[in-house]
């Protein structure tokens, strides 16, 4: 794959010696394309401008989830078009050829930190009931210790040591059945 200065693409020499005619040899050198201002594409380099593209064409999703943030309006939130930026990122690194790119669902990081209402529907009906009347009965410093801390948070990151050491103390104080934490903390 060959482009000029102009952007207009050719695939092979007689394209280019079409284009070109009367300024080109017979056989055609790298001098000579280097003279007419065309390059050579490898298969890296497409890779790495499909990627671009695609990265560029998140850019008004991102504008528009940072918009809906800020006026608290539903719809597709910033880190999910960030996390599709990532994706894409990592689909270029796993592929050498713009032939194999594809985003696979493993190419996807892990949604780690959500809102605290996300985090807080994880939690049944009975489990929410239960931690409210334990927190409002001043039971257990501990549970007003980390529940503080959660009103606290702007968004809960599920790696957070506080935030695992929490889950598994509502666990481990009965307030949540066993392996409750493992599945409210997975990601």
């Amino acid at each position: 794959m060959y482009r000029d200065n102009k952007g207009r693409e050719y695939t092979t020499h007689s394209e280019i010696r079409a284009a070109f005619s009367k300024t080109l040899p017979d056989v055609i050198t790298q001098a000579d394309l280097d003279a007419i201002g065309i390059q050579v594409i490898t298969s890296e380099m497409q890779l790495r401008e499909k990627v671009s593209r695609l990265i560029m064409g998140t850019n008004w999703r991102l504008e528009r989830a940072r918009e809906r943030d800020s006026i608290g309006a539903e719809g597709e939130s910033i880190q999910d078009v960030l996390r599709e930026r990532e994706a894409i990122r990592r689909a270029g690194n796993r592929v050498s050829r713009v032939e194999d790119y594809e985003v696979l669902e493993q190419d996807y990081p892990a949604n780690e930190v959500i809102t605290r209402l996300q985090f807080m529907r994880r939690f049944t009906d009975t489990e929410r009931e239960n931690i409210r009347a334990v927190r409002d009965g001043g039971q257990s410093q501990e549970l007003l210790d980390f529940w503080e801390l959660l009103q606290l948070a702007a968004d809960v990151n599920l790696n957070d040591v506080d935030i695992q050491e929490g889950v598994a103390m509502l666990e481990a104080s009965g307030l949540l059945s066993t392996g409750r934490s493992l599945v409210i903390l997975e990601m």
